[in-house]
């Protein structure tokens, strides 16, 4: 038995520190910060509804506290105060006001109230002070019957289940693809047969990108190879002459100037491999769309297939042919064979069908506008054309119109998530409740001093010693009766709300309750027949529904033993 209790017992305990676990703490500290703002902060960080009767908070109450690591009951029910319930259901929390302790079943509320007869008590202790200043033969007491309205507020809170598009929706297929259109035109320095001069490229392609950074190209484009050889050069022949008058003799020829160009122009497809990416890829990390106007580097690697339709050499220059015999030692010029003769002669040099040139290309695009840009950059092919020292070549600089529109993509439905919507609904009702009050009956002589002393109530605003409501015709009544009894003795009673600091609030009840004295004494009562005196917050207004404003007041009693002249 004993251990099944203490299994129950832990059992206890691991829900309750569950439960603790689950509630948000809170570490703050606030200083001189409104009730309003301070529940608004707390369901902003919190999450959690708090749900209270307006007409029940005084929301401009100004709160100093200060929490760490607190649950948030505990910081709800200390902003609030002692006189409030504080409850919590899922992620709600109600406040509701405590009924007054004093209004209950065995001690029903008493009401101040007036009838034609005679006048009601407002405090239980009223009696006897009634009683001593007319007379025990000129007052007695009974009881009524009365009925007095008060008002109920009913909270109700409801769930029900809304839809709102999901945070994060489907991605449509090709939502990040796009169609390119690319010019470019190069110039720069190539070779064939190892000798070198101008070269040029030119191309129009279209390419299809997959994602942002990459993609294939295919197009149509030429590649034009101009190789140059400049050289002088001198042969000898020997030529013996078939006559007898004639010796032994050599021709000599000698080459000048001469200068052999070689061209070549291809027609091709170039297939390649393409890559494009922001250089500001600080900003692209951070965002995530990305600027269409970021400068972006760009690269590409393939092979241009292509087919000859150009392949000619031509050498230009001057041969001299001369005549040298030996016996003579005799030099020939201008006979009919020999002399000055100039070249031009073209031809063709033999190539493959099919050419195939492996060509890389990097450089960087700035923006023009949202879908064009221009590229500044560098490439090299090499024409793996024919083999040994036949390889054309080429490297140079080319520039590039980049032309771009992104897929367009059907969007996919909608996805919705269902979510919790919480509606709170006060209804306020008005209850009319039965009571029982003592009503005191006076002889007319005493009628008049009983009266004004029992209904001399002063009631004042928040923090103020100034009367709410002008007295001034009240207190000419009450000066006029203390002048012609000068025995008449009266305490002057400052009372304040449960709101601020108790040194606070025990100096303002005492400066109310001198204010009105103050008044009474410019009418002409005498200062001895006046008892000021303040309780703060330690006598909350007699009424069943409480209410802060009938705390701040200022109440005027008769005294039991008068004053003696």
């Amino acid at each position: 038995m004993r251990k099944s209790s203490i299994i129950v017992f832990l059992s206890l305990l691991a829900v309750s520190v569950m439960a603790a676990s689950s509630t948000p703490t809170i570490t703050k500290r606030y200083k001189q910060v409104p009730l309003a703002e301070v529940l608004k902060g707390l369901e902003k960080k919190t999450h959690y509804t708090i749900v209270y009767n307006p007409s029940e908070v005084d929301s401009q109450r100004l709160i100093t506290a200060s929490f760490k690591d607190a649950r948030l009951t505990s910081v709800v029910k200390r902003v609030f105060g002692k006189n409030y319930d504080v409850k919590m259901k899922k992620k709600i929390i109600t406040v509701s006001l405590k009924p007054d302790p004093v209004t209950t079943a065995s001690q029903p509320a008493q009401v101040p109230s007036q009838s034609a007869s005679g006048i009601v008590s407002s405090a239980p202790d009223t009696m006897p002070k009634i009683v001593a200043m007319v007379g025990e033969d000129t007052v007695y007491q009974t009881q009524k019957t009365q009925l007095v309205s008060r008002w109920d507020t009913t909270m109700t809170v409801s769930e029900k289940r809304e839809k709102r598009p999901a945070s994060v929706q489907p991605t449509p297929k090709y939502a990040h693809c796009s169609h390119h259109l690319i010019f470019g035109l190069g110039m720069g320095y190539g070779e064939v047969y190892q000798h070198g001069h101008v070269a040029a490229q030119g191309d129009v392609s279209y390419a299809f990108f997959w994602n942002d950074n990459w993609g294939v190209s295919v197009g149509l484009g030429v590649d034009y190879y101009h190789s140059l050889h400049a050289y002088d050069n001198i042969s000898t022949v020997a030529d013996y002459i078939d006559t007898d008058t004639e010796p032994e003799g050599e021709i000599r020829i000698h080459e000048r100037n001469m200068k052999d160009h070689l061209r070549l122009l291809t027609l091709n497809i170039p297939l390649m491999l393409q890559m494009e990416y922001p250089l500001n890829s600080k900003r692209s990390t951070l965002n995530s769309k990305r600027s269409t106007l970021d400068a972006k580097l760009y690269a590409s690697l393939g092979v241009r297939i292509g087919y000859p339709v150009l392949h000619q050499t031509a050498l230009t220059g001057d041969v001299e042919k001369t005549g040298y015999y030996e016996k003579w030692d005799l030099v020939l010029h201008d006979m009919h064979e020999y002399g000055v003769t100039s070249v031009d002669e073209k031809s063709t040099f033999s190539t493959k069908a099919i050419t195939l040139a492996p060509q890389a290309e990097i450089g960087v695009a700035f923006p023009v506008r949202d879908d064009l840009a221009v590229g500044v950059g560098v490439y090299a092919n090499v024409n793996t054309l024919n083999k040994n020292d036949y390889l054309p070549w080429q490297v140079g600089a080319k520039v590039s119109v980049r032309w771009h529109q992104p897929v367009k993509t059907k969007p996919l439905p909608t996805v919705y998530e269902e979510y919790s919507v919480w509606d709170t609904v006060y209804t306020v009702r008005e209850i009319t409740d039965t009571v029982q009050v003592l009503h005191y009956d006076t002889v007319p002589a005493a009628q008049k001093i009983v009266e004004v002393m029992e209904k001399s109530i002063i009631w004042f605003d928040l923090n103020d010693i100034r009367p709410k409501l002008d007295p001034a015709d009240m207190l000419d009544e009450l000066a006029s009766i203390l002048v012609a009894h000068p025995e008449q003795q009266i305490e002057v009673n400052g009372h304040t709300c449960d709101l601020g600091r108790k040194s606070y609030n025990e100096k303002l009840s005492v400066q109310r309750a001198q204010a009105v004295a103050d008044l009474l004494i410019e009418k002409g009562v005498r200062p001895e027949q006046l008892q000021v005196h303040g309780y703060a917050n330690s006598k909350p207004y007699y009424s069943k529904s409480h209410d802060r404003v009938l705390d701040r007041r200022v109440e005027i009693i008769p005294v039991t033993a008068p004053v003696s002249k």
